[in-house]
């Protein structure tokens, strides 16, 4: 495997450059050119959904829960956003399980799609490219996490296929023809990058250590091309951010291994990668915040500096 190592030192890495952003024109956020995020703030029951346009601005609460919400994703047309919530999953139990739900993208006509039968319920709903299915993770008892499909509007819901080890992630390909996702079966038991047709007939395994000698982070993101993917690498010297060519055979390391960053999302045009990291406690607040660098490597830019954790989810042009 070919490995490239492209980031810059930590210095650099530390240059702080909203304007790289790009400026802020007569737009409402929802038809911004540079597309909006779907950001979770916070953490545990303390987590909200917002909205905000890539250099921080018009940020937009969009839950207002005493429960978690979080791990959110734009329907392709960006009418409607699907997510994790524990709203009225098992009330006043100790820890609440969670369901997918689904609500417009002003926050209004929250409603449930799936409610998980076992365990901590369900987590990473996606949309499939033409907006006809969600692809999510939920907890069977016996199996672990396994990966389901539904219809759009929550009907139809179908297993996959069940498979060794917990398996988390599912991320469609854009064209719809395959999913991304993690998983920590044997040989590697440690969480490792797999591809398979959207009807789950077969499955072959992308990534190894060369990729990560450890742990991948539990979020990979396709590039909009379909010709990247951007991943975690997590182990004890830190946690960075790298790409990953769809083949599976060149790694291009971003971001340094003295930082903890993680959850990479590419922008609409994969010219940009937004992920968290807690590069910003040098300044005195330990929350993970969001920050960009380009998908070729070089200077990352904060994006957030709120007093909560900050994490990005999702990022499209509506």
């Amino acid at each position: 495997m070919r490995y490239v190592r492209v980031a810059p030192s930590l210095g650099a890495c530390l240059a702080i450059c909203l304007a790289a952003c790009g400026g802020d024109g007569p737009t409402t956020p929802g038809n911004d050119p540079r597309g909006i995020m779907l950001v979770v703030s916070g953490t545990g029951s303390a987590s909200e959904i917002f909205t905000m346009r890539p250099d921080g601005t018009d940020r937009r609460q969009l839950t207002h829960n005493s429960v978690l919400d979080n791990d959110p994703d734009w329907s392709p047309d960006g009418s409607q956003i699907v997510y994790i919530s524990a709203v009225d999953s098992l009330p006043g139990a100790p820890a609440r399980r969670r369901d997918v739900f689904l609500m417009n993208a002003d926050g209004s006509g929250s409603h449930r799609l799936f409610q998980g039968a076992d365990g901590p319920g369900a987590t990473h709903p996606r949309w499939s490219p033409d907006g006809s299915r969600i692809s999510f993770d939920s907890f069977v008892l016996g199996s672990g996490f396994q990966p389901f499909v539904m219809n759009s509007d929550g009907s139809n819901v179908k297993l996959i296929r069940a498979m060794p080890g917990e398996n988390f992630g599912l991320e469609w390909s854009p064209d719809g023809t395959r999913f991304l996702f993690l998983t920590n079966r044997a040989p590697r038991l440690s969480w490792t990058l797999y591809v398979m047709p959207v009807d789950g007939s077969s499955d072959t395994q992308l990534s190894n250590s060369s990729t990560c000698p450890s742990n991948l982070g539990r979020a990979a993101q396709w590039s909009p091309d379909g010709s990247s993917i951007a991943f975690s690498c997590n182990t004890e010297l830190g946690q960075w951010i790298s790409t990953l060519n769809a083949a599976g055979t060149t790694v291009t390391s971003l971001t340094i291994n003295a930082t903890e960053d993680f959850n990479p999302v590419w922008s609409p045009s994969g010219a940009q990668i937004a992920f968290a990291s807690d590069r910003s406690a040098s300044q005195g607040n330990p929350a993970p915040q969001i920050y960009l660098i380009s998908a070729g490597g070089g200077l990352v830019s904060q994006v957030t500096s709120e007093p909560v954790r900050q994490v990005v989810n999702a990022w499209r042009v509506h």
